[in-house]
């Protein structure tokens, strides 16, 4: 992640967020966890609209387990015409933590005048993205909850 000319860190899910993954329902997420889609209308010309700008990071922070889901988001992402950016996978430890500990470690590891957190109510986006902005009342921060339960 090259930030040295990043003013603005971007943020996003993938399951719930940008592809179609019905995480709250075990069978549906287990169904649709290899599918390159489907995509939620408009958030390609969205995403690739937004990584024009050049004083700007976007991430992808995910729960999915880098171990299983490596391949398929790497190739969701490509295949349906997102910017290819780093995704950071669960890996290790507290799984409900990881996007907290991830995204808290890249505010702090740059100096970003603001912040964008891309989410979905399917799992704790909200609570998350509520908790980064307590921590960090410095950096201007705008938040976007895609409502889907």
């Amino acid at each position: 992640l090259n930030s040295s000319w990043a003013k603005m860190l971007v943020v996003s899910d993938i399951d719930d967020t940008l592809k179609v993954s019905h995480v709250k329902s075990f069978f549906d997420n287990l169904a649709n966890a290899g599918k390159a889609g489907p995509v939620f209308r408009g958030m390609v010309e969205i995403y690739n609209e937004l990584v024009t700008a050049n004083d700007l990071d976007l991430v992808y922070v995910t729960n999915a387990p880098e171990s299983l889901m490596y391949s398929s988001h790497t190739h969701f992402v490509q295949y349906n015409g997102f910017p290819v950016r780093p995704i950071y996978f669960w890996t290790s430890g507290e799984q409900s933590q990881h996007k907290l500990d991830t995204i808290s470690g890249l505010l702090e590891s740059q100096k970003y005048d603001s912040a964008v957190l891309i989410g979905d109510n399917g799992e704790k986006d909200t609570i998350i993205y509520a908790e980064i902005r307590k921590r960090y009342p410095q950096i201007p921060m705008k938040i976007f909850i895609r409502t889907l339960y």
